[in-house]
């Protein structure tokens, strides 16, 4: 009697032999991509870079008015010059709301927070000469007050 139990002990042992073969064949893709993500990880670290999710577009509020008149703007479409599907139209009271966008990339490892990047804030309305004005993507831009220059001639009143 003995002998039948070593025998069903080899046959339960050789059964989970085989199931520990089969899972790491079919894990292998996976372990392959795990692997480069590490490499592409440790090359980007040795290059200074990380991916990260880093900044396309910083938040963006403020008013646009008339520079001769003073009264506020309404309808004026507000953008930026590196993206512009990212864009709103200012309100009856002249106030508009662009919110950040991020996106993912390598973003470098400095002593410090952020590279101060900047991009163009544009603001054009019909009648009126475009606007634009430099904005840092490091942090969020609010209050700002947009003049526009009115396209009519100053003598035709």
């Amino acid at each position: 009697m003995p002998h039948a139990k070593t025998q069903r002990r080899k046959g339960v042992g050789t059964a989970l032999r085989a199931v520990r073969m089969c899972v790491p064949a079919f894990f292998a893709p996976l372990r392959l991509c795990v692997r480069f993500f590490l490499c592409l990880l440790a090359a980007g670290i040795m290059t200074g870079c990380i991916p990260a999710s880093v900044p396309r577009t910083p938040g963006v509020s403020g008013h646009v008015y008339d520079a001769r008149t003073m009264k506020p703007v309404a309808g004026a479409v507000v953008t930026f010059e590196n993206d512009r599907k990212v864009a709103t139209k200012t309100n009856a009271k002249g106030a508009f709301e662009l919110p950040p966008h991020q996106k993912f990339g390598l973003k470098p490892i400095l002593p410090f927070d952020e590279l101060p990047c900047r991009t163009l804030i544009l603001v054009m309305h019909e009648g009126y000469h475009d606007y634009s004005s430099w904005v840092w993507l490091i942090k969020p831009t609010n209050g700002m007050r947009l003049a526009l220059e009115s396209q009519a001639s100053p003598h035709s009143n």
